[in-house]
C-alpha cells in the first residue's frame, strides 16, 4: 500500500498589524528566520516545534 503524503494547504492570508513587521525587521537574522518559518507553518495550518499553547486568556463570546 503507497501512502500518498498531504498535500500543504494553500498558505493562509497573513496580515501585519501596527508596527510588528518593523519590530521583526530588527530582530537577529537567524531569530527572524526561525519566527518567519514559524508563521509560515501556521499559515499552512501546521504547528511549529517550539509553539505552546496560548492559556490564560477567557473566550469573548
Amino acid at each position: 500500500m503507497n501512502v500518498v503524503p498531504e498535500k500543504p494547504e494553500q498558505p493562509r492570508k497573513f496580515v501585519w498589524l501596527g508596527d510588528s513587521l518593523d519590530r521583526l525587521a530588527g530582530f537577529p537574522p537567524a531569530v527572524r528566520q526561525k519566527l518567519g518559518f514559524a508563521l509560515y507553518q501556521a499559515q499552512i495550518g501546521q504547528k511549529h516545534e517550539s509553539a505552546k499553547m496560548l492559556h490564560g486568556l477567557a473566550e469573548t463570546v
